[in-house]
């Protein structure tokens, strides 16, 4: 029977161990860092350089397939996560039609409501957990659960290449005028 079970904590696992790095660097010598795990960023207190904030890209899910490396938007960030879940990298065509890795638990079908869902807030393990589940709830229901949690904000990149963010996120992006050197707190 437990031959056939397969548990996947591919949702939350990375981000878990992210905050568990990023925990272990801030009680250290090493406080100033930034942790890239694939998709997961943690950073800890501000770069040893001018800059106030770590630049972090949020990649334009309409262009990494091909591995462009082009970015979407850029966030500044420090002491906080940003995690983004998206259909543009682990996915697989079946007669034309795409299938993303995220399953909706609703349908138990791939969820393409968006494109992608970044999350900004401290904990690394939260922002995993909850780019994952809002990316299978549809816009207004995601909206509602980011707004409930303090300290956590949202940027939704919609099927169209529009994007929704909440009040906070803007706040960090450059498109509306974030800088890495103007401090927002």
């Amino acid at each position: 029977f437990t031959d056939n079970i397969q548990l996947d904590v591919g949702s939350v696992a990375k981000g878990y161990a992210c905050e568990k790095a990023a925990q272990y660097l801030l009680n250290s010598k090493i406080p100033n860092f930034i942790i890239n795990a694939g998709g997961n960023i943690r950073t800890g207190h501000k770069p040893l350089d001018e800059r106030v904030y770590w630049g972090v890209g949020i990649a334009d899910p309409f262009k990494t397939h091909e591995m462009s490396g082009d970015i979407y938007d850029v966030v500044f960030i420090k002491d906080s996560s940003l995690v983004t879940s998206g259909d543009y990298q682990r996915f697989f065509i079946y007669d034309g039609k795409k299938y993303n890795h995220i399953i909706d638990p609703a349908t138990l079908f791939p969820a393409n409501y968006f494109k992608s869902v970044s999350i900004y807030t401290e904990n690394s393990a939260l922002a995993d957990y909850l780019s994952t589940s809002v990316f299978c709830l549809p816009l207004e229901q995601g909206m509602k659960l980011i707004n409930s949690i303090d300290g956590v904000e949202a940027m939704w990149i919609l099927n169209d290449g529009s994007s929704v963010a909440t009040d906070g996120f803007k706040i960090i992006q450059k498109s509306q005028g974030a800088s890495s050197l103007k401090p927002r707190d």
